[in-house]
């Protein structure tokens, strides 16, 4: 992804801004212990926009359009060691921005490209109960309000438009991402037998990701047994038995884009139950995406996947006759799928029809903890004009 990819993300926000002026602030870093940080992330609509994946820079698009971007100072300490740093050079090929600033200038240059009202990203604290918000948040908001802006509307919903539809660019670093994904799947399969323990199987995952210069996207899943009962295990210790189903939730990430591809295998020979809701979830998976097509919600995908849910369930002997598809819940606890991007569940409105060029996860699943039994498949696909293709 070149400077030109943020280049355009900046001008089509600018376009819905219409004058307005806008703010976003990068992540800041987070302490893990002592004089020990945490893996830097950062903010998704800050390199959505500039490509820079440096803590504490600042980004204002000011009323005519014109982007200014703050950069904290390299100093020898920084360059001893951490690293070079984001000079001013490496700031504008990368951004494409060319009003670049230190950080030690904020408050001489920003007051002079501010108004009454700026716009920028509001974090959805009903989104985020539970999680704590990153502090740049914060700081921004209090920054501009120092400087006497009166009013913070929230920009979230125009970049939730802007992330929504993927271009050629990331479309094709998603498909790249899900067939090393695929790939690195492929080749831990052979580890999966009893005696094995699932964090062996994780280690072998890491290994082919990072041979092709990839990372996770998320804490990896490697759940055997009862384990795949539990939607977001992470754990990984337990000892792979015979007989047991081994469920496998990972995604190579690459510039911040990461794939998300779950597999459920067989330690030895699967039992006739086992296959019989291996294959209810394959099917049920398969006649999602022949339903999904442009006009459509994640609402209408929701209700179609429950009322099929249904159906394996009752053929299952899980549910009787006279169930209704909320009572899928008991057995398929999650949505069939979320939107993928810059965020492995990326920003969305849910509501929306779905479109050419939107990216999202198909992940039917089934679990049954009186069995110690769970089974998800889980592809990523693009919206086409006359359905999906898996990635």
């Amino acid at each position: 992804m070149d400077s030109s990819f943020f280049t355009k993300n900046r001008e089509n926000l600018t376009q819905k801004l219409d004058g307005q002026i806008f703010a976003v602030a990068a992540h800041k870093l987070q302490q893990r212990s002592a004089d020990q940080d945490h893996d830097f992330f950062q903010d998704s609509n800050f390199y959505y926009l500039t490509g820079i994946n440096e803590p504490e820079c600042v980004l204002v698009i000011d009323k005519k359009g014109v982007s200014h971007l703050f950069i904290p100072e390299v100093t020898e300490f920084h360059t001893t060691w951490i690293g070079e740093g984001l000079s001013s050079a490496k700031a504008q090929l990368k951004s494409g921005i060319k009003h670049i600033y230190e950080l030690n200038e904020l408050s001489a240059v920003l007051p002079g490209l501010l108004g009454e009202s700026v716009a920028m990203p509001v974090p959805d604290r009903k989104r985020s109960d539970g999680f704590r918000l990153n502090t740049s948040h914060q700081w921004l908001h209090k920054t501009l309000k120092r400087y006497k802006v009166k009013k913070i509307i929230d920009a979230t919903p125009f970049l939730t438009e802007l992330r929504m539809m993927k271009s050629k660019t990331e479309i094709a670093l998603l498909g790249e991402l899900a067939t090393q994904t695929k790939d690195a799947l492929g080749t831990c399969e052979k580890l999966i037998k009893a005696g094995t323990r699932e964090y062996e199987v994780e280690a072998e995952i890491t290994k082919q990701f990072r041979s092709k210069n990839a990372k996770h996207g998320y804490g990896p899943i490697v759940a055997t047994g009862a384990n795949a009962c539990v939607l977001h295990y992470q754990s990984n210790d337990a000892v792979i038995k015979s007989g047991d189903c081994v469920l496998i939730d990972v995604g190579a990430e690459k510039n911040h884009y990461s794939a998300d591809i779950t597999r459920t295998y067989f330690a030895g020979v699967a039992s006739k139950r086992q296959q019989a809701v291996h294959a209810a979830v394959s099917s049920l998976q398969k006649e999602i995406m022949t339903f999904i097509k442009p006009g459509k919600t994640m609402k209408d995908v929701e209700l179609f996947t429950r009322e099929r849910c249904l159906k394996y369930l009752q053929e299952l002997n899980l549910l009787p006759s006279s169930a209704t598809s909320k009572d899928t819940m008991r057995f398929l606890p999650h949505s069939f799928g979320h939107h993928l991007g810059l965020d492995v569940h990326d920003v969305a409105d849910y509501g929306a029809p779905l479109e050419a060029d939107m990216v999202i996860t198909v992940e039917p699943g089934i679990y049954i903890r009186d069995e110690s039994l769970g089974v998800r498949i889980e592809d990523d696909v693009v919206i086409t004009k006359t359905g999906t293709r898996v990635l």
